[in-house]
């Protein structure tokens, strides 16, 4: 409608690839996040985009257990942002970082943010795979996730949660035929 073509107009040089990204943030964001869950995958996030998805995510935190924010090209600075209103969302259980440009700086940060008891109350999983520097997770980083899911067992490190998933369905199926005496 006039959006569109006041866009068009104002920014003839502008790519598809932004555009249609830029609409498919915009579509996203004006709805409630569907079962607790908002995925942003693959759309590109940069700093200006975070002051419009803070203020969703505060419309919704009673709602949003699950964050996906793989592959949006998210830098430390636009993380940074976003960081206190992720920190104070009470429900959100997991947040994907995955294959971003975040790097170690980062850690410390939310290492220090996940210290705090208050800050991220029923976060159980966040994962920082594939990104830029981001090799291996330090010792408070994993020590405070497990003070708030003391219930699960070993946390993984990077490479053993993707490991641990692809073989979880083989292990359940063994523990069953073990349990299963009518043979």
């Amino acid at each position: 409608s006039l959006f569109f073509l006041f866009i068009l107009l104002y920014f003839p040089n502008l790519s598809p690839f932004l555009f249609l990204s830029f609409l498919s943030l915009k579509s996203v964001l004006s709805v409630p996040p569907a079962s607790g869950a908002l995925d942003l995958s693959g759309i590109p996030l940069g700093v200006r985009d975070m002051e419009r998805l803070c203020t969703h995510l505060q419309r919704h935190a009673s709602r949003t257990c699950s964050l996906e924010l793989g592959f949006t090209d998210l830098t430390d600075e636009a993380f940074l942002l976003l960081l206190p209103t992720l920190a104070a969302l009470p429900r959100l259980e997991t947040l994907a970082l995955n294959g971003n440009r975040l790097t170690r700086a980062v850690l410390k940060e939310l290492t220090d943010t996940l210290k705090d008891p208050d800050s991220f109350p029923s976060v159980t999983w966040i994962d920082l795979g594939n990104n830029v520097d981001i090799f291996s997770l330090p010792q408070p980083f994993l020590v405070s996730l497990r003070k708030r899911c003391p219930k699960q067992g070993n946390l993984p490190t990077i490479l053993e949660f993707g490991e641990s998933q692809a073989s979880e369905p083989e292990c359940r199926l063994e523990e069953e035929d073990e349990g299963d005496d009518t043979n």
